[in-house]
């Protein structure tokens, strides 16, 4: 894939900016970031962090704050744009619960 010399900059920047925001991130954030790619709810993402609903809405609202989304689907949106979550191996509530 070829990119013209305008937009390959900008990707660049893109890519690092990612990255300075995923070394702020706790380890909790980052497993937040990676389970709303799901299609589970904060509750059961919450039971499966060995946490309450609460912790995980306040880990939601700080990854909110430092990532620059507002929604559940900006957070999975930010974590397959940034690698962390490949498209393919997007967790399913059922491949977690069954472990």
């Amino acid at each position: 894939m070829y990119f013209t010399d305008f937009f390959t900059p900008e990707l660049i920047t893109d890519r690092a900016t990612q990255q300075l925001k995923l070394a702020e991130l706790s380890e909790k954030e980052m497993q937040l970031l990676t389970f709303s790619c799901s299609e589970m709810s904060y509750a059961e993402i919450a039971e499966i962090m060995k946490s309450s609903t609460k912790k995980v809405e306040g880990y939601r609202d700080k990854l909110h704050k430092k990532l620059g989304v507002k929604t559940k689907v900006g957070l999975a949106l930010f974590a397959i744009r940034s690698g962390i979550v490949p498209i393919e191996k997007i967790p399913s509530p059922t491949t977690i619960f069954n472990h």
